[in-house]
């Protein structure tokens, strides 16, 4: 899957802020559903990856990445925008 595809399906105007992004989370880990999120790194770099989240917790999400199946852990904090992905 390109990554492109992988955006194809992102549900538009997703609720920002650290509720809503948990919840989008907890929502994606218990469907079995990917989101889209947008983070920044250690180093100040903006990024987006699609995951599947299994884990969730201390402060960290955990999940396999949409394009290339590997597993990612981004810092909750670090995440800027979330948005749950269709299909």
């Amino acid at each position: 899957m390109r990554s492109g595809d992988a955006l194809a399906g992102v549900r538009r105007g997703a609720p920002n802020g650290s509720t809503a992004t948990l919840a989008t989370l907890q929502q994606a880990a218990r469907t079995r559903g990917q989101v889209w999120i947008g983070y920044v790194d250690g180093h100040g770099v903006a990024g987006e990856r699609v995951l599947a989240p299994t884990q969730i917790g201390g402060g960290v999400v955990e999940g396999a990445d949409a394009v290339s199946g590997e597993i990612h852990r981004v810092p909750l904090h670090r995440i800027t925008s979330i948005a749950l992905v269709d299909g």
